[in-house]
């Protein structure tokens, strides 16, 4: 069952969802803060010449 639309609770931090979104790497759903580092992370692999787009979906956080 998908629970997006009632968790309450971020899934890497643990604090309350007053926004959420899905991870872009392994679809936890996470705050707005979270989806702000996966925004960072993605420019960092653009800057080490590395598509992000390959790590769509990919079911973890590439360490970069």
């Amino acid at each position: 069952m998908d629970t997006f639309y009632t968790q309450s609770i971020c899934d890497r931090c643990g604090n309350q969802l007053v926004a959420r979104i899905m991870s872009w790497f392994n679809g936890e759903t996470i705050c707005l803060a979270y989806s702000s580092k996966e925004s960072q992370i993605k420019e960092k692999l653009k800057e080490q010449g590395k598509n992000p787009g390959q790590y769509e979906n990919c079911g973890y956080i590439p360490k970069i």
